[in-house]
C-alpha cells in the first residue's frame, strides 16, 4: 500500500481519486485507477525488481525458504497466494523441488482433486500471466472459484494464514462462507502500521469459534515461519542453509553427464562433483567448513551436535575457531535466559567469555550478560538481592556502551531493566527517579536507531504508567510517523501455537500467503 500511495504523488491516474466507496478495499480501489491492465502489470514488475540484487535477482525471504523446506519434508499439501511475484517458486527451485503453479483467474474453471501436492495456486495471477486480478471488477469474475478451491484446501489439512490482511477481498468472504476447519485454522496478523484484524476476520473468528486461533504477537512473516518451522515443529535449517557443500552436491547429480562425443576435454559435471565430494571428506578437518558447521547448529539450536564439534577445541580467544564457539555460547545464552535456568545461562556466558568473541559480537556479550541479569532481579522482585541483580545488569549494559557507543540496543534494554525496577518501587522518590533514568536511555537509544518502533511503544508505556499522557501520546505520534507502529493482537489464550502443527499424523499444512 505505500508503494501505491508514493504513486499517488506522481502518477496522474491517482491524483485526486478521492477515497474507495464502502466496501472496497483501498489497494483494489487504487489499482482500478491505475489505467488498463497491461499499464498495472507494468508497475507491479516494476516494484517487483525494486527487490533485485546488484546482479539483477530477486532477493529470498526466509518465509518463503521455510515455505520449500516444507514442501520438501512433505508437510505442504497446498500453497495459496494472493501475491504476483515469483519468490515462493524461486525459493522451490533453490532447493531443487518440482514447481507447479497454477493461475485460477486464466481458465474460469477449477476441478477439484487434479492439482499435484504442493501446487502453489495463484488466485490473482502472476505478474506475468495474461490475466491479473486485482481490481473489483476482475476480482469479481473469479470469485466463483474461490468457495471449492478453499473447501478442498481446508477439507483434511490445516490452513494456516500469513501475510494477509483480508480487508474488503472476496478471498475472505469465501473463507467465511465455509462450513468448517476440520483441522483448524491458524491467522498470523501483522500490521507494520498498527491496523488492527479487520472486520471481515473478526467475522470469520465469530462465524468459526474455537476452529480458529490468532497468533499471540504482531509478527512478520519471517518470524512467524521460523518460530513454527524452526521452533514449533522443531525441524532443522534447509540443507541449502546448513550443509551447502552437500547440497551443491546433490544439486549437482540432478545434471547428466557431458556430452563428451567428438569431445577431448574433461566432463565438467564429473570434475565440480569430484571436488564436491572432496570438501565434503574434509569437512571434519578443514577448519572453515568446522566454524561453518558450528555457526549452523547454533543457529538451528542443535546444541547436542554443536557440543560435539566444540570437543578438542582450546580455549584460544584470538582464533576464529574458538570465536565461534564463543559466539555459540552467546547465542546458547540469549535463547535460554528463563529465571530457572540462571545458573545454565552464567555458565554460558562465561564460557563465551572465555573462548573469545570476534569484534561484532564483543559489544553483544554484555547486553545478554545484563538481560539474564535484569530477568533474575525481576524473579527476586523488591528486595535487596533484586537490587543487586538490577545493579549488576546496569554495569552490564553500561559496560556495553563503552565497547560500542552507538549500540540502541543496549540503551533500550538498560532503559527495559530500569522501567521494571522502578515498577517495583511504585510511587516513591526512589521509583520516580528509576523511571526519569529509564526514560534518558529510551531518548539515548532512539537518538541511534529513531525508526524502532519497540523503543517508541516501551517509552509510550513508560510515560503512561508515570501519568504522563501528553508526553506517551507524543512519543506514539513519533512512533506513527516513521510507519513502524505495531500492536498486540487479539489471542486466543487457549490455544497451543507449538503444537498446531502436530494435530494430523502427516503434518500436512496449508499455508496460505
Amino acid at each position: 500500500m505505500k508503494e501505491l500511495r508514493d504513486e499517488a504523488k506522481f502518477n496522474p491516474f491517482l491524483r485526486d481519486v478521492g477515497n474507495p466507496p464502502k466496501g472496497i478495499s483501498e489497494y483494489a480501489f487504487l489499482m482500478g485507477k491505475l489505467g488498463s491492465p497491461k499499464e498495472r502489470a507494468k508497475r507491479i514488475k516494476k516494484y517487483v525488481d525494486r527487490a533485485k540484487d546488484k546482479e539483477g535477482r530477486i532477493q529470498i525471504n526466509w518465509t518463503h525458504l521455510l515455505l520449500a523446506a516444507l514442501v520438501e519434508k512433505g508437510y505442504i499439501n497446498r500453497i495459496l497466494t494472493t501475491n504476483f511475484d515469483p519468490l515462493i517458486v524461486d525459493a522451490l527451485a533453490i532447493m531443487g523441488q518440482p514447481i507447479r503453479t497454477f493461475d485460477l483467474n486464466t481458465t474460469g474453471k477449477y476441478f477439484p482433486g487434479t492439482l499435484d501436492p504442493a501446487t502453489i495456486v495463484y488466485l490473482h495471477g502472476q505478474m506475468h500471466s495474461l490475466f491479473l486480478a486485482n481490481t473489483p471488477d476482475e476480482m469479481d469474475r473469479v470469485q466463483n472459484l474461490y468457495p471449492s478451491v478453499l473447501q478442498e484446501a481446508v477439507q483434511d489439512s490445516l490452513l494456516i494464514v500469513v501475510g494477509y490482511s483480508g480487508d474488503c477481498d472476496p478471498v475472505l468472504k469465501s473463507l467465511i462462507g465455509l462450513p468448517n476447519f476440520p483441522c483448524g485454522l491458524w491467522w498470523s496478523h501483522y500490521s507494520s502500521s498498527g491496523g488492527q484484524i479487520g472486520d471481515g476476520v473478526e467475522e470469520l473468528f465469530r462465524k468459526h469459534g474455537s476452529d480458529c486461533h490468532l497468533t499471540e504477537d504482531n509478527e512478520d512473516a519471517d518470524t512467524f515461519m521460523r518460530k513454527l518451522v524452526l521452533d514449533g515443529m522443531q525441524l532443522d535449517l534447509p540443507d541449502e542453509v546448513l550443509t551447502p557443500i552437500t547440497a551443491a552436491r546433490k544439486s549437482l547429480e540432478r545434471i547428466t553427464s557431458f556430452p563428451t562425443k567428438d569431445f577431448d576435454g574433461v566432463d565438467p559435471v564429473k570434475g565440480a562433483l569430484e571436488f564436491l565430494k572432496r570438501v565434503e571428506k574434509e569437512e571434519t578437518t578443514n577448519e572453515s567448513n568446522r566454524i561453518l558447521q558450528l555457526q549452523m547448529a547454533a543457529s538451528a539450536g542443535d546444541w547436542n551436535t554443536f557440543d560435539d564439534l566444540r570437543k578438542g577445541i582450546k580455549k584460544e580467544p584470538k582464533l576464529l575457531l574458538s570465536q565461534a564457539i564463543g559466539k555459540g555460547f552467546l547465542q546458547r545464552a540469549s535463547q535460554r535466559s528463563e529465571k530457572d535456568k540462571y545458573a545454565g545461562v552464567l555458565f554460558w556466558l562465561k564460557e563465551s567469555q572465555n573462548y573469545g568473541l570476534d569484534s561484532i559480537n564483543q559489544s553483544w556479550l554484555p547486553v545478554i550478560w545484563g538481560n539474564a541479569l535484569a530477568d533474575q532481579a525481576k524473579f527476586k522482585g523488591d528486595t535487596p538481592e533484586g537490587d543487586r541483580f538490577f545493579a549488576e545488569a546496569g554495569t552490564k549494559y553500561a559496560e556495553a556502551v563503552r565497547i560500542k557507543p552507538d549500540m540502541h540496543e543496549a540503551f533500550y534494554n538498560w532503559g527495559n531493566a530500569l522501567a521494571d525496577q522502578a515498577k517495583f518501587k511504585g510511587d516513591t522518590p526512589e521509583g520516580d527517579r528509576l523511571f526519569a533514568e529509564a526514560a534518558t536511555k529510551y531518548a539515548d537509544a532512539i537518538k541511534i536507531k529513531f525508526d524502532d518502533y519497540n523503543i517508541y511503544f516501551n517509552q509510550a508505556c513508560l510515560f503512561a504508567l508515570q501519568g504522563k499522557k501528553i508526553e506517551a501520546v507524543d512519543s506514539l505520534i513519533s512512533w506513527k510517523k516513521y510507519n513502524q507502529f505495531s500492536s498486540k493482537s487479539k489471542i486466543d489464550k487457549d490455544s497451543d501455537f507449538n503444537e498446531a502443527p502436530r494435530r494430523k499424523q502427516r503434518g500436512i499444512l496449508d499455508v496460505y500467503i
